[in-house]
């Protein structure tokens, strides 16, 4: 599952009783993002609802980021116990 719920691709999704055509390119999204950084402008986003279609602005200007995981110093490593091999 990518962002808000959308999935990379295209996927024909129930939703309630309406039919979602959700579709996204990934390094379109991720070029998209990156502009955003530098530009006061918002990210457009093109949604189709069944046969209707319709533009929603996502305010976000932070930039591509990636999760990671820091262990805090004082507590044990368990995430190394859990991927350790058996």
């Amino acid at each position: 599952m990518g962002p808000a719920g959308l999935q990379r691709g295209c996927d024909d999704g129930k939703r309630g009783r309406r039919r979602e055509r959700l579709c996204y390119d990934a390094e379109g999204l991720k070029d998209a993002i990156k502009d955003a950084k530098a530009s006061p402008v918002s990210i457009q986003m093109l949604i189709k609802r069944g046969d209707q279609y319709r533009t929603m602005a996502v305010k976000y200007h932070g930039g591509l980021r990636y999760s990671h995981l820091e262990r805090i110093p004082s507590t044990p490593a368990l995430l190394d116990d859990v991927l350790s091999p058996r």
